[in-house]
């Protein structure tokens, strides 16, 4: 069994070592060239490819979405969802079936440690970005058995399909 571990635009095409029974990614969807990567995976595989990626946006993105305007002074240009990418699955005349999972949501066992983290994925480097980002998850951390947690779930899909029909 081959088994090839690259991001797509690494991918030389022809693909050495294909076509392969399976395509995986999970979620590591964040190609400039959906479309292409898409094509590639069809292309190299003679089973089934299957893809893992957010349905709705996960809890570091609805934080970045809150706060980038305070911490930088712009909207947060965010990033595409599932319905995108089943958009151009769908225009490319790739009928994908589709599973929708319930996330877990992110746990923190202080609002300090939300902080230090949201610091760091954020890339502040400012004591006002940590003012914004400790007043943003003491109004926003909900407590729980385990710590604290964001109160809005995160859904995910695995879409796949069979390249079978296609050779």
């Amino acid at each position: 069994m081959g088994i090839l571990a690259l991001c797509w635009e690494q991918v030389p095409d022809p693909v050495p070592g294909g076509p392969f029974d399976a395509v995986i990614a999970s979620y590591s969807l964040t190609v400039t060239d959906i479309e292409g990567a898409l094509l590639k995976m069809q292309a190299c595989c003679r089973g089934t490819v299957h893809l893992f990626w957010f349905l709705t946006a996960p809890s570091w993105a609805r934080v970045s979405r809150d706060l980038w305007p305070a911490l930088y002074g712009a909207e947060y240009p965010g990033e595409p969802l599932a319905d995108c990418l089943w958009q151009v699955l769908y225009e490319m005349e790739i009928f994908a079936s589709i599973a929708i999972e319930k996330k877990p949501r992110s746990c923190y066992r202080t609002i300090g440690e939300a902080v230090e983290q949201a610091f760091q994925k954020l890339n502040c480097s400012t004591p006002h970005q940590r003012e914004i980002l400790q007043a943003y998850f003491s109004a926003h951390l909900c407590p729980g058995d385990e710590g604290f947690f964001l109160p809005e779930p995160a859904f995910s899909a695995h879409i796949w399909w069979s390249t079978a029909g296609d050779r």
